[in-house]
């Protein structure tokens, strides 16, 4: 699994959270993806179900926004 996050985020502002899956299995799966973000975020666009193939990659993007200033 493979996170991109954005290196700052402005209050009030959607910002695009992209996460990169990998089945290396020879089977396909089916799964329910979680993401729990700190405190002081709120996301949106989770959970997210997925089928993933065998040998295959699926990214898909959720959103976070910071609803107060300061350190996460």
């Amino acid at each position: 699994m493979a996170m991109r996050v954005p290196s700052s985020l402005a209050l009030g502002t959607r910002s695009a959270v992209t996460l990169e899956l990998v089945n290396r299995g020879a089977r396909a799966i089916g799964l329910t993806v979680y993401d729990h973000v700190p405190a002081g975020l709120c996301a949106s666009g989770l959970p997210r179900t997925l089928r993933l193939a065998p040998d295959a990659r699926a990214a898909f993007e959720y959103e976070i926004a910071p609803a107060q200033r300061g350190e996460l």
